[in-house]
């Protein structure tokens, strides 16, 4: 199964990004958040 994660960059999404890495059922997570683009383009 492949994940996209919207705004996992937070404590709660990190903690998502921890637990659907850790599934064996999982083969792919891609995380995406506002801030992380933010931060890249200044």
């Amino acid at each position: 199964m492949k994940v996209l994660v919207l705004g996992g960059c937070g404590i709660q999404g990190r903690t998502a990004l921890h637990d659907l890495a850790s599934d064996d059922q999982v083969t792919e997570v891609i995380c995406a958040d506002y801030a992380v683009l933010t931060r890249c383009q200044e």
